[in-house]
């Protein structure tokens, strides 16, 4: 899900420049890293690196909380607005007690910084609140589109047939440049489909190949990221084997020791991906209801499928 929440983190950062800025990049330090404070663990009796207990780890890269076992980890940002106040969240971290004056769990460690570290921190935390509201106006969700001039075309069709379907709970889908005022970028949604379709078509490799009772290949044109696939899929890739695999146009194809050819796969669309990210992101706007948010985008993307 990293992939899809980066561009949050990142469009929080570039709201702001200059001193503004710096503060905010001090947040972050503290908020994904622990840089800058001391966690107190074991009631004050055991003094570590916050690196060991950055926010983020257990309320999120982007601040809006989880569950992790039988323990919840309350949201950071609520709406689109920071949850605590510059008070309230110095006594979260540096007395422990809660906005209502109770004493919090003891899986939150107490904290030891100065203050302007804690401003820095609320700074960042206000403007990942301020991040999920790009892209996403009254009447429209601004999509940036991919750089493939290719994908761009398919992409652009796809997301005229969702609008001419009304889009999405009244939204219409905007193709805008560049990402920072996006709720979502399209190239990081075809890149998350294309890394699903290398894993669909190793395994179809590798089905067909133990089928064939092949249980080594070489590749034709040197490719790791299928080696390693094979390999996990208990098909050896070895230089030297009397089975080759050859992948280009005519798409993935079987050359036997005899010559034999056989095509395993069949070349992909080059638009294919695209039109099937525009499927997505549809869907991923009108499962997010109403009152749709950037962070519910692209949580709702994170799970990427192949399936159209």
């Amino acid at each position: 899900m990293f992939r899809l929440i980066a561009p949050l983190i990142a469009a929080a950062l570039a709201l702001f420049g200059g001193a503004a800025g710096a503060q905010v990049e001090a947040g972050r330090a503290l908020f994904v890293e622990g840089a800058g404070a001391r966690a107190l663990i074991a009631d004050g009796a055991v003094d570590v690196p916050a690196s060991r207990f950055p926010c983020a780890g257990c309320h999120g890269a982007d601040g809006r909380g989880g569950v992790e076992g039988a323990t919840e980890f309350p949201a950071l940002v609520a709406g689109a607005a920071p949850r605590f106040d510059r008070t309230a969240l110095a006594a979260a971290l540096l007395e422990g007690t809660g906005a209502d004056g109770r004493t919090l769990s003891s899986a939150m460690p107490r904290y030891r910084t100065d203050p302007a570290t804690l401003d820095a921190l609320h700074a960042y935390i206000a403007a990942l609140a301020d991040a999920g509201r790009i892209g996403v106006a009254a009447g429209a969700l601004h999509i940036t589109p991919p750089s493939d001039p290719a994908r761009r075309a398919a992409f652009a069709a796809g997301l005229d047939e969702a609008n001419r379907e009304g889009g999405a709970w009244g939204r219409r889908f905007a193709l805008v440049d560049p990402p920072d005022g996006a709720a979502v970028a399209a190239d990081e949604v075809v890149a998350g489909l294309a890394e699903a379709a290398a894993e669909r078509r190793a395994a179809l490799i590798a089905t067909e190949l133990m089928r064939r009772g092949i249980r080594a290949v070489a590749l034709g044109t040197p490719d790791d990221a299928l080696s390693v696939m094979l390999e996990d899929l208990s098909v050896d890739v070895l230089p030297d084997a009397g089975a080759q695999i050859e992948i280009g146009a005519p798409g993935v194809v079987l050359v036997e020791a005899d010559g034999t050819r056989t095509t395993l796969v069949a070349p992909p669309k080059d638009d294919a991906l695209a039109t099937l990210s525009a499927r997505h992101i549809t869907r991923a706007a009108i499962a997010c209801g109403r009152g749709v948010t950037r962070r519910c985008l692209l949580g709702a993307l994170a799970d990427l499928r192949l399936e159209p």
